[in-house]
């Protein structure tokens, strides 16, 4: 197909490339987002806004696709042509800056991924407010990172600035919320800190009941972590009942071969035996007195 070049036309590919990727038709989003990408390009110039935003729209679709170093490729093109014409506080810059550390997150390159993080995230606090939307994605996203190192301290402030904006925003019993509550708690499972983390998947746990049901997948997946914290406080008999909640519940949700189900299963018969030593150890103690 020729290139196309009226101004309406090329916005008018660029809408239709959208509006076929949200509606998952993606091999055929892509061809629409290459001609828009090139028609922009002949006729606004390679560093025009609009042709760098149709850069990085290809780029995550590309993503999508599977097509990962073609994508990086791209999105570093459009970054450097969103620093050079709109600079490094411009929404759209800042946005792709996010969008590429994202993409080098999962490649593994992690530590380049943090560097664009931490700027994504401090350029839309300064310019978009802390609590902005886009602010706390640049926030939660680091978050992630720091948690997958193992820097858990680092990561930690991240994880409760976006519990404290859920709760600013939602409320507290949002499901959204109380997903942000689990995020922090697995962060403090994962350094071990039990005790601080039992209240949170205790009060995750509640409004998930309330607002889910009890056989919920997600309220099932806060029964099962909430006694995995319970078992390293040696409160066994209160995990081995969360735990079997947990494992009845998933053996009907997803059959009993599920690896979710397994878990839970293990950890039951770890709180059951674990009952059974602390009942052996108290008759011995008994008696010798």
């Amino acid at each position: 197909l020729p290139i196309s070049t009226h101004p309406d036309t090329l916005a008018a590919l660029g809408n239709l490339a959208l509006l076929l990727q949200a509606a998952g038709r993606n091999l055929e989003a892509e061809p629409v987002h290459r001609r828009a990408l090139a028609g922009r390009e002949a006729t606004l110039g390679a560093n025009h806004a609009d042709t760098l935003s149709s850069a990085r729209h290809l780029s995550g679709l590309l993503l999508v696709l599977g097509k990962r170093e073609e994508a990086e490729t791209l999105l570093r093109r459009a970054l450097e042509g969103q620093r050079e014409t709109l600079g490094s506080s411009d929404p759209a810059t800042l946005a792709s800056m996010n969008d590429l550390a994202e993409m080098l997150q999962k490649a593994g390159k992690l530590e380049e991924a943090e560097a664009l993080l931490k700027e994504a995230l401090a350029g839309r606090t300064r310019v978009l407010g802390e609590f902005d939307t886009s602010t706390l994605q640049s926030c939660s996203t680091l978050a992630r990172l720091l948690k997958s190192l193992g820097r858990h301290a680092e990561a930690e402030p991240f994880f409760r600035k976006n519990l404290e904006a859920a709760e600013r925003r939602l409320g507290p019993t949002h499901l959204d919320t109380l997903g942000c509550l689990v995020n922090l708690a697995l962060l403090l499972q994962a350094a071990e800190r039990h005790q601080d983390a039992e209240p949170l998947l205790r009060r995750a746990l509640a409004g998930r009941e309330a607002k889910l049901g009890p056989l919920h997948v997600d309220t099932l997946s806060s029964a099962h972590n909430l006694a995995v914290a319970l078992l390293h406080l040696g409160r066994f008999a209160a995990a081995e009942t969360l735990f079997r909640q947990a494992s009845d519940g998933r053996r009907a949700a997803y059959g009993p071969q599920h690896p979710d189900t397994l878990e839970s299963m293990k950890g039951l018969n770890y709180a059951v035996h674990a009952m059974e030593r602390q009942g052996e150890a108290g008759s011995r103690l008994s008696q010798t007195t």
